[in-house]
């Protein structure tokens, strides 16, 4: 039976091919959109503040069996904003200089009919990282310690690629990693956010994501000394290992002003106070979520090989 509702912003349909508030595909198209001549939108499967993502199907990889590919292109609502386009634009740059396993890789980029821009990334089949932490919550179980790590490893290793290819993730979280399945690959998404540290210095509170967000990200008087740099995303690192481990961000408050007083003041609770036998990790925890960056670890690499020096394979 077919959806009343669009399943991606719950605007009740009035067209079984595109939802006219959201422009999700619910099915492929007649006739076909075929982006950059190469890219033949099948549906959508994922929509956000500022983008709408289709499944679609490369046609250069027709032969090749794995012609699956997703696009990317700004939202609807947002086509005509300049700061959006330009946001788009930036985040295609940011991802298409990294060349890294545990990083979405880019495909090809491009314009559609209306001169709006799109890019093409791998596609990774699979669940967020969030959904695996909340599926196992509601099952009352952790992640393995070995698999919790390993993911965190891999994501650090993730964002050094970023760091050198000149950016800042700066919006780094659960949901914005895919664990591909079959391989269990963790893979970074969604570059937004990236900027180059010179011109991440501008603060707002879309500038992150609250659970994540380090105290030079808060829009707060209190942040004006502390400039954007790599150990932003070090902080938001150290929020998803933490999650990753105990199942919970380090301040799990929804209001968002206490969210930013946190970030700015307050000492998140130990993890062992949770799971009793993170006691090792702590201290390095702690570390990663420290308010000033310079007490911090220096790079994301540096805090995984501290969470690897507690629990040594």
């Amino acid at each position: 039976m077919e959806r009343e509702t669009c399943e991606h912003c719950g605007t009740k349909r009035t067209d079984d091919v595109r939802c006219g508030r959201c422009g999700a595909l619910f099915r492929a198209p007649d006739p076909p959109i075929v982006l950059g001549r190469r890219f033949l939108l099948e549906r959508t499967i994922g929509v956000g503040s500022m983008g709408v993502v289709h499944l679609a199907h490369d046609k250069r990889r027709a032969r090749e069996g794995s012609d699956l590919v997703a696009v990317k292109q700004v939202a609807p609502e947002h086509a005509d904003d300049p700061e959006a386009r330009y946001r788009f634009a930036r985040e295609a740059a940011a991802l298409a200089s990294v060349r890294h396993p545990n990083v979405i890789r880019v495909v090809g980029v491009g314009e559609d009919s209306a001169g709006a821009s799109f890019v093409a990334m791998e596609y990774v089949p699979g669940p967020s990282l969030e959904q695996v932490i909340v599926d196992r919550a509601a099952a009352e179980q952790w992640l393995p310690l070995p698999r919790a790590l390993a993911i965190i490893r891999a994501l650090a290793a993730a964002l050094g690629a970023v760091h050198a290819a000149g950016f800042v993730h700066r919006d780094v979280k659960p949901s914005n990693v895919l664990l591909e399945e079959g391989t269990g690959r963790p893979v970074l998404i969604d570059f937004g956010l990236a900027r180059a540290p010179a011109r991440a210095s501008s603060k707002s509170l879309g500038a992150g994501t609250p659970w994540y967000m380090a105290p030079e990200q808060v829009d707060d008087e209190d942040a004006l000394d502390l400039e954007i740099s790599a150990r932003t995303d070090v902080y938001a690192l150290g929020c998803t290992a933490y999650e990753v481990l105990t199942a919970s961000p380090p301040f799990p408050s929804v209001d968002l002003e206490e969210l930013k007083a946190q970030h700015l003041h307050a000492e998140p609770p130990l993890p062992s106070s949770l799971r009793p036998e993170l006691l090792p990790v702590d201290q390095a925890l702690l570390r990663a979520l420290a308010k000033d960056p310079r007490q911090r670890f220096p790079t994301p690499e540096a805090l995984a090989e501290a969470l690897d020096r507690a629990f040594p394979c």
